[in-house]
Protein backbone atom coordinates (compact mmCIF):
# COMPACT_ATOMS: atom_id res chain seq x y z
CA UNK A 1 0.00 0.00 0.00
CA UNK A 2 1.31 3.33 -1.00
CA UNK A 3 1.59 6.10 1.55
CA UNK A 4 -0.91 8.85 1.09
CA UNK A 5 0.47 12.28 0.48
CA UNK A 6 -0.45 15.02 2.86
CA UNK A 7 -2.00 18.04 1.29
CA UNK A 8 0.09 21.17 1.59
CA UNK A 9 -1.42 23.85 3.70
CA UNK A 10 -2.26 27.20 2.21
CA UNK A 11 -0.54 30.26 3.52
CA UNK A 12 -2.81 32.06 5.86
CA UNK A 13 -3.29 35.75 6.28
CA UNK A 14 -1.61 35.55 9.67
CA UNK A 15 1.83 35.28 8.05
CA UNK A 16 1.48 38.58 6.22
CA UNK A 17 -0.43 40.28 9.04
CA UNK A 18 2.39 39.46 11.48
CA UNK A 19 4.82 41.17 9.14
CA UNK A 20 2.56 44.21 8.77
CA UNK A 21 2.03 44.36 12.53
CA UNK A 22 5.79 44.20 13.09
CA UNK A 23 6.34 47.06 10.62
CA UNK A 24 3.64 49.13 12.34
CA UNK A 25 5.20 48.54 15.77
CA UNK A 26 8.65 49.54 14.50
CA UNK A 27 7.24 52.69 12.90
CA UNK A 28 5.41 53.58 16.10
CA UNK A 29 8.59 53.13 18.15
CA UNK A 30 10.48 55.33 15.69
CA UNK A 31 7.86 58.07 16.02
CA UNK A 32 7.94 57.86 19.82
CA UNK A 33 11.73 58.04 19.96
CA UNK A 34 11.80 60.92 17.46
CA UNK A 35 9.24 62.85 19.46
CA UNK A 36 11.14 62.22 22.68
CA UNK A 37 14.39 63.50 21.15
CA UNK A 38 12.76 66.63 19.72
CA UNK A 39 10.74 67.44 22.83
CA UNK A 40 13.39 66.88 25.50
CA UNK A 41 16.91 67.94 26.34
CA UNK A 42 19.69 65.48 27.07
CA UNK A 43 19.98 66.77 30.64
CA UNK A 44 16.45 65.55 31.38
CA UNK A 45 17.35 61.88 30.88
CA UNK A 46 18.72 59.65 33.67
CA UNK A 47 22.50 59.78 34.03
CA UNK A 48 23.11 56.28 32.58
CA UNK A 49 21.21 57.14 29.42
CA UNK A 50 22.39 60.72 28.94
CA UNK A 51 26.08 59.76 29.02
CA UNK A 52 25.72 57.00 26.40
CA UNK A 53 27.64 57.70 23.18
CA UNK A 54 24.62 57.07 20.93
CA UNK A 55 22.46 59.52 22.89
CA UNK A 56 25.18 62.16 22.72
CA UNK A 57 25.46 61.64 18.96
CA UNK A 58 21.68 61.89 18.42
CA UNK A 59 21.41 65.14 20.38
CA UNK A 60 24.48 66.55 18.62
CA UNK A 61 22.90 65.81 15.24
CA UNK A 62 19.62 67.36 16.41
CA UNK A 63 21.37 70.54 17.57
CA UNK A 64 23.28 70.83 14.28
CA UNK A 65 20.07 70.45 12.29
CA UNK A 66 18.31 73.10 14.37
CA UNK A 67 21.29 75.45 13.98
CA UNK A 68 21.24 74.94 10.21
CA UNK A 69 17.53 75.72 9.99
CA UNK A 70 17.49 78.66 12.42
CA UNK A 71 19.54 81.22 10.40
CA UNK A 72 17.29 80.70 7.37
CA UNK A 73 14.35 81.66 9.56
CA UNK A 74 16.02 84.73 11.06
CA UNK A 75 16.84 86.82 7.98
CA UNK A 76 16.15 90.34 9.25
CA UNK A 77 16.58 89.76 12.98
CA UNK A 78 12.88 89.32 13.58
CA UNK A 79 13.53 87.10 16.59
CA UNK A 80 15.56 89.78 18.36
CA UNK A 81 12.59 92.14 18.70
CA UNK A 82 10.30 91.63 21.70
CA UNK A 83 6.85 90.32 20.92
CA UNK A 84 3.82 91.90 22.55
CA UNK A 85 1.32 89.21 23.31
CA UNK A 86 -1.46 91.34 24.74
CA UNK A 87 -2.99 94.50 23.36
CA UNK A 88 -2.51 97.70 25.35
CA UNK A 89 -5.26 98.26 27.88
CA UNK A 90 -7.74 101.01 27.11
CA UNK A 91 -8.92 103.27 29.86
CA UNK A 92 -12.51 102.81 30.87
CA UNK A 93 -14.13 105.28 30.92
CA UNK A 94 -12.09 107.30 28.49
CA UNK A 95 -10.72 110.53 29.96
CA UNK A 96 -12.77 113.70 29.50
CA UNK A 97 -16.44 114.58 29.62
CA UNK A 98 -19.11 112.70 27.74
CA UNK A 99 -21.46 114.54 25.40
CA UNK A 100 -24.27 114.35 27.94
CA UNK A 101 -22.09 115.91 30.65
CA UNK A 102 -20.93 118.70 28.27
CA UNK A 103 -24.53 119.54 27.32
CA UNK A 104 -25.61 119.70 30.96
CA UNK A 105 -22.59 121.90 31.80
CA UNK A 106 -23.42 124.30 28.94
CA UNK A 107 -27.06 124.46 30.13
CA UNK A 108 -25.91 125.26 33.67
CA UNK A 109 -23.56 127.97 32.39
CA UNK A 110 -26.40 129.57 30.38
CA UNK A 111 -28.65 129.55 33.44
CA UNK A 112 -25.97 131.25 35.52
CA UNK A 113 -25.40 133.85 32.83
CA UNK A 114 -21.94 132.78 31.73
CA UNK A 115 -21.71 132.27 27.99
CA UNK A 116 -19.30 129.72 26.65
Amino acid sequence: MAATRKKSTKKTKSDSSRFKTGIKILFLLLVIVGTAVLATERKQWPEKIRDHAAVKKIYTLRDEAIAAIKPADDKDGADSRPITVTAPKTQKPEPGYTEKERDSLENLMRKEGVTP
